[in-house]
């Protein structure tokens, strides 16, 4: 009776631990997604997460949104990652993405891309935000290119035709002195544009100037070619007198007849009261620059499932599925050609617009991508807390260019030496 007993209770047990071991076997893979949106942009994502599920029944999404803030985001997957919950999916700015790379966060994905053949399945230039010494870490969160927003009835006023998508710098200098007009007191009721600036403008690269020396790992902020573009970016204003104040009220106002701005401005100027067009930056002699905002989603060092983390990286940033819902929120910067064409359809333009007039500077410019080196470990801290700062008193017209760098690049060299130890 014992044994018999015995026997029924093996049986049990075993019957149990079976089905225990195979519900762990069929039990869905978990993924944590950790990003940094606003709510609508959130909600986006969230509807992404929920059609990857439908797609791949086997895997789930815990989408976390610490903080619409990217620094609060990143060092919360450091903290998560030391704790030993690391998120397997990361979207990270930027400025941070240097950081993500020396920390060890971030995976290199190469292999994973040349596997899939996904490189061809981007736009021209779309991977090179997630790219650090030719290695690729991370595919589009955002890629938000920007250009000049020139105002149509201004160019009328002056006598102006729109320019051609290949103008050049002494074209440009030419627009803003001649679209600058003041009045009978001599006071200035328009600029030809609003001041310029590093971080929307490609100007420091026109003429081949470069952040850094990739040979000597040394800023190069001191080389000719970067600091006669600051200079010609100061005596625009202090020479010339053709920049005005660079914010949103003076080019809805009217007040500086052209203004740059990236792509996801868009929504917001289509609010302006008059007509504009868009146009490529003016060529330098290096040629012509597409300047661009990237912000990268990258997989965890520490993820436990890196294969379904790609899968699920590559839906994000290349299925229809994941371009439809972020076009539906009007949040969609396209890096494929299926996402350019959609976005254009999206537009609900007003009556006096066309498609070209205002995506003519985003779409199929030839040209380079050009972005500040922010993958560079310390290039944060010096563009922000050096570079910028110099290049206000030269705006401002109290030192020239070439003073301003010099007394900064032994600093900056310092602090790009010590973050690569």
């Amino acid at each position: 009776m014992n044994r018999r007993l015995l026997t029924y209770v093996g049986a049990a047990l075993i019957t149990i631990l079976y089905c225990t071991s195979l519900s762990a076997n069929s039990a869905p893979i978990k993924l944590t997604w950790m990003d940094w949106w606003g709510a609508e942009a959130g909600e986006a994502n969230l509807a992404i997460a929920r059609e990857f599920e439908r797609l791949n029944p086997g895997i789930e999404i815990e989408y976390v949104n610490p903080s619409g803030n990217s620094n609060v985001t990143y060092e919360a997957a450091i903290v998560s990652t030391a704790a030993g919950a690391p998120p397997d999916i990361v979207g990270i700015s930027q400025t941070r993405f240097g950081d993500a790379i020396a920390s060890g966060l971030a995976r290199s994905i190469d292999a994973y891309v040349q596997r899939d053949q996904l490189e061809g399945a981007f736009l021209d230039g779309v991977l090179e935000g997630g790219r650090f010494q030719g290695e690729l870490y991370g595919l589009p969160k955002v890629f938000n290119p920007s250009a000049m927003f020139i105002n149509l009835n201004a160019l009328l006023e002056s006598g102006l035709a729109t320019p051609s998508r290949d103008w050049t710098l002494s074209e440009f200098t030419d627009y803003a002195r001649r679209l600058t007009i003041s009045d009978s007191d001599g006071s200035v009721v328009r600029y030809g544009t609003g001041e310029l600036s590093l971080t929307y403008g490609p100007w420091e690269f026109l003429n081949g100037g470069r952040y850094i020396d990739p040979e000597t790992s040394k800023a190069a902020i001191t080389e000719p070619e970067f600091v006669e573009m600051l200079q010609w970016m100061a005596d625009l204003g202090n020479v010339h007198g053709a920049t005005g104040p660079r914010t949103w009220s003076a080019w809805m106002e009217g007040k500086t007849a052209m203004f740059e701005f990236w792509l996801t401005g868009m929504d917001r100027l289509l609010q302006s009261d008059h007509e504009w067009v868009t146009s490529p930056f003016p060529r330098g002699e290096g040629g012509t620059k597409i300047p661009v905002l990237a912000h990268s989603y990258v997989i965890n060092s520490a993820s436990a499932h890196p294969e379904e983390a790609w899968a699920f990286l590559k839906f994000v940033s290349t299925s229809q599925q994941s371009e439809q819902i972020l076009a539906q929120n009007r949040i969609l910067t396209p890096t494929t050609p299926s996402g350019a064409r959609l976005l254009t359809q999206e537009t609900t333009l007003p009556g006096w617009a066309s498609i070209e007039q205002v995506y003519g500077a985003f779409i199929n410019v030839p040209g380079e991508v050009v972005m500040p080196p922010y993958a560079t470990p310390g290039f944060s801290d010096v563009f922000n807390n050096q570079i910028n700062p110099a290049l206000r008193s030269v705006l401002r017209g109290e030192k020239s260019a070439a003073a301003a760098m010099n007394e900064i690049v032994d600093v900056v060299n310092g602090i790009l030496a010590e973050a690569r130890q």
